[in-house]
């Protein structure tokens, strides 16, 4: 039974396009790359009476769902489109024990789960809209990872699209003399002009209307509006509670199908719900464990040690004690990390004279500063670029793998931060690979062929131009020179071990959003960066690539 299971995870992901495509034969049992109707290819499990039954479906217009299916329809899975936008969760809602709120017919609902669509992830029930689009309805939570949004993190009530009732919103605030994030609590479901908008920044409270379409401020907060605010803050905290016990339905149905799907072994206990294992309790476990508090094993489960260690990092940070993973308290322990890395890296002495043990690339975005992977520079006594003076570290950033350095020496060309990447975009990477060997710049070509990194990460992409050690913190441009990413990654000889293949042209970039992100938090300038008015040649390109670009010498005494 394990072969089985590994052919079809192999096969899943491997479909050979090569040889003519035969149609199913959906009997009882596993079936191999096969076209099951006009529109779509499917592989995997599928019965005589009830087609199929888990596996994956191709279809033509680009769509493609892994998961179970009931009665031949899509049930519980991933659904990918695509443009790249991708939701993880169960599409046949009704009679599947979810608790709705009042007022929702769960015949009408798309499905429940999370749906990623460019740099926003949301989080609730859906419903379809038009033109065959799908958004939230009832209670739902959205976060933004892009800088430049409208928001950072909303959670409300959603009806046809709209955000409304009782909601708390966070924004990102770049306006001079008004940097740094702005939480808003307030019910829309009133008329515009009798809203009161509670707003909190840093250590400023204050009470605003709406006045001919503007945002008047009113007064500082009274105790009344401190207790408007709370209750607003508590009826979303209760709601959030809601969705979560949903979402524990749901996580244990989509861990049986992906146990499956990855040939772990299923649970026989289908009746009973298991603790939560999540991506998002994992990554909190992680960082908590950085930060050197005690959560026991890092599973992505919810358990005691948990939660003390969640409330011990509250307690220390003067916040209020809930002890519940959250996005917020995600943010505020990466937070947490980088102003510890930037403090060990400003109280270390750097030694001299000691051997360079490896190389990365990096690329100025000012006079000044460069960019390059945390992995290139976490265990170095002390950096250098070649042939130039020596590093500082400015920003070091272990979550997203960015660093931020600053240089004794100026450089004349520097690189304009551009927009995310689009997902089959041509792009070129530069870098300087295997440098003890080479010793010269490497520039390559190739197109954006996933907005999503390892593991599903919405804050990596994948390419397909050629990358090798040595490339990792080099930039990734469009073809106006403008940097859309930073290297990170390629897939390589250990992955051909693991999986008995060679991959070919897949490697990761971290978006450029990311680091400008970074950027605004440690209030480093990017925007006087170079690049064309229009799409340049290669050739332009790759110089303008090259002069901005420079190798980072790590020394060590190990």
């Amino acid at each position: 039974m394990k072969l089985l299971f590994l052919s079809l995870t192999i096969l899943l992901s491997f479909p050979n396009f090569a040889e003519e495509i035969k149609a199913c034969d959906c009997t009882d049992g596993f079936v191999e790359y096969c076209k099951y109707d006009e529109s779509k290819n499917f592989i995997g499990f599928c019965s005589k009476e009830k087609g199929r039954q888990i596996g994956k479906t191709f279809f033509e217009d680009g769509v493609a769902f892994e998961g179970n299916y009931y009665d031949d329809t899509a049930s519980v899975g991933t659904m990918t489109w695509s443009n790249g936008d991708s939701l993880r969760g169960e599409f046949v809602v009704a009679n599947a024990g979810y608790k709705l709120e009042d007022g929702i017919d769960p015949n009408k609902l798309a499905a429940i789960g999370q749906f990623v669509k460019g740099t926003i992830t949301s989080r609730g029930f859906y419903e379809f809209g038009n033109e065959n689009t799908i958004r939230l309805i009832g209670f739902g939570t959205e976060f933004n990872t892009d800088p430049e949004g409208e928001f950072s993190y909303r959670a409300g009530s959603y009806n046809e699209g709209e955000i409304g009732g009782k909601t708390l919103v966070t924004l990102n605030i770049q306006a001079e003399g008004q940097e740094g994030s702005l939480a808003i609590w307030s019910d829309l479901s009133l008329p515009r002009e009798d809203r009161n908008l509670y707003v909190i920044r840093g250590g400023s409270k204050a009470v605003y209307r709406f006045v001919d379409d503007k945002t008047q401020f009113i007064r500082n907060f009274t105790p009344q509006d401190d207790l408007a605010k709370n209750n607003f803050e508590k009826n979303i905290e209760n709601k959030k509670i809601a969705l979560d016990q949903n979402f524990n339905i749901l996580n244990e149905r989509l861990t049986q199908v992906e146990d499956f799907l990855s040939g772990e072994e299923v649970s026989k206990e289908s009746e009973h719900i298991k603790p939560l294992s999540s991506d998002l309790v994992r990554s909190i476990q992680e960082l908590l464990t950085i930060l050197g508090y005690e959560t026991g094993k890092i599973d992505g489960i919810l358990g005691p040690l948990t939660v003390a260690g969640i409330k011990a990092f509250e307690r220390k940070n003067n916040q209020t004690l809930k002890g519940k993973p959250s996005e917020e308290i995600l943010i505020s322990l990466q937070e947490s990390i980088r102003l510890r890395n930037n403090e060990l890296a400003k109280n270390e002495e750097l030694p001299k004279d000691l051997p360079v043990v490896s190389t990365g690339t990096g690329f100025f975005i000012n006079k000044t500063h460069l960019i390059t992977n945390y992995h290139v520079i976490q265990k170095c006594n002390y950096l250098s670029i070649q042939k130039m003076g020596l590093l500082s570290i400015e920003t070091q950033d272990q979550v997203n793998d960015i660093a931020v350095l600053r240089s004794n020496d100026e450089s004349k060309k520097f690189l304009k931060l551009h927009d995310n990447p689009q997902l089959g975009q041509s792009i070129f990477t530069g870098g300087y690979p295997y440098n003890d060997l080479l010793d010269n710049f490497n520039f390559t070509i190739g197109n954006i062929s996933s907005l999503r990194g390892t593991q599903s990460n919405i804050s990596e992409f994948q390419f397909t131009a050629p990358v090798q050690p040595g490339s990792s913190g080099g930039p990734i441009l469009n073809d106006k020179g403008g940097v859309v990413g930073v290297t990170v990654s390629g897939l390589g000889a250990s992955f051909a071990e693991t999986r008995n293949t060679l991959p070919q042209n897949i490697a990761f970039g971290i978006k450029v959003g990311v680091v400008k992100d970074i950027l605004y938090e440690e209030g480093t300038a990017f925007t006087e960066g170079q690049e064309f008015w229009f799409s340049a040649s290669q050739e332009e390109i790759a110089q303008l690539a090259k002069d901005s670009s420079v190798v980072i010498q790590c020394h060590s005494s190990i």
